[in-house]
């Protein structure tokens, strides 16, 4: 290699540094979820990076993520002609044909990113969601039993755990004489999220999940009563 050739692939090194750097730089601001910024640093580099599979399937991830995601499409097909071995391409397509309650497609996808990298965490973990949402509990004990596998070393047991935390509440008083309203059935005060008040229950359960409020019987004390009123969610998905 002669001085000239050491000279430019020395010069094309710092190049691709410098597109690493920017590409990183509006990750963490798409990540922060300023979707505009994030993509007008997406859109300089692809002048310079058009081919870039790592470029493209970040600009299909915004896309899905700030809600245009029939173009999300557009950008994973490319990496995924690009590179016809990137799983991650697949899964992130996948995920937009959840969006798209294209339920069929987005299997595909997920099992074709598996057959290439057949341990890749998020593509089991889509594919275990989707067949729960989808009732089909067969398969997504399936594909649940695969995670564990794949994170042997976690725990994948449920186990007792002692926990302790400090803040700060602010009840609404609903007696300020500390006696229940509404009789011995009711509220001394409410703190946020609707949680009363109620430390001298009674309410025991026993390791069978059977409970009692009053004079129980077991293990577990039943230490506070709440409600609460949270709307559903989406189930959420994994990108990778």
């Amino acid at each position: 290699m002669n001085r000239h050739e050491r000279r430019k692939n020395k010069g094309k090194g710092i190049e691709d540094k410098k597109f690493f750097e920017a590409l990183a730089t509006a990750i963490k601001v798409h990540e922060t979820r300023s979707f505009d910024k994030a993509e007008s640093i997406y859109k300089r580099l692809l002048i310079t990076h058009p081919q870039s599979y790592e470029l493209n399937r970040h600009i299909g991830i915004l896309y899905q993520d700030s809600g245009r995601v029939e173009e999300s499409f557009n950008f994973f097909v490319k990496c995924i002609e690009r590179n016809p071995k990137g799983f991650e391409a697949y899964n992130n397509m996948g995920t937009s044909y959840i969006i798209a309650k294209e339920y069929d497609l987005a299997i595909q996808c997920f099992i074709q990113s598996l057959s290439i990298s057949n341990n890749y965490y998020p593509a089991v973990n889509n594919l275990a969601s989707l067949y729960a949402r989808r009732g089909d509990g067969e398969k997504s004990l399936e594909y649940s039993k695969t995670l564990l596998q794949i994170y042997s070393n976690n725990p994948n047991t449920i186990s007792e755990q002692n926990i302790s935390a400090t803040f700060t509440l602010c009840p609404a008083l609903v007696s300020d004489a500390g006696e229940p309203a509404g009789g011995p059935a009711g509220a001394i005060a409410y703190a946020l999220n609707s949680v009363k008040f109620d430390p001298a229950t009674a309410g025991r359960c026993n390791d069978e999940g059977e409970c009692s409020l009053a004079q129980g019987q077991g293990n577990w004390n039943i230490c506070l009563l709440y409600t609460s009123d949270a709307a559903d969610e989406e189930d959420s998905v994994d990108l990778g």
